[in-house]
């Protein structure tokens, strides 16, 4: 179920709106303020429509690093082992973080590749 409950702040004179509702039966009550009754009326009917369609998603699974969910994605699939191995590889090289926690860009930037990495693509490209 989801209402609207009107919150006086401290100082007396602001007015608030809070949209409360819960994700199912027995969820947690979350809640979001507003500054407009119209608004806070808005959102409640988009979470509603959203809960009913399917289409709702927690806040808290934005949260969730792209890597833990690429691993879950891999470990979901039944695939043949090249596509195994395709997806690996792939996810490795479009992860925003390598393993040292650096991004990939600021690695590049400051030109800090090891320099057995540098040897490798030296050979590799005839350079």
């Amino acid at each position: 179920m989801a209402y609207i409950r009107r919150r006086l702040l401290k100082d007396c004179k602001t007015v608030v709106y809070l949209a409360m509702w819960r994700e199912h039966a027995q969820g947690k009550e979350m809640s979001k303020s507003f500054e407009r009754k119209a608004d806070a009326e808005r959102h409640l009917v988009d979470m509603q429509h959203r809960l009913l369609t399917g289409t709702y998603a927690p806040p808290r699974l934005g949260r969730t690093p792209f890597s833990e969910v690429a691993l879950r994605y891999r470990q979901r699939g039944n695939w043949r082992p090249r596509t195994h191995r395709t997806s690996k590889s792939g996810f490795a090289t479009r992860s925003p973080s390598s393993a040292t926690g650096r991004s990939r860009r600021s690695e590049r930037a400051t030109g800090s590749r090891s320099s057995a990495a540098c040897r490798l693509h030296r050979t590799r490209c005839g350079s």
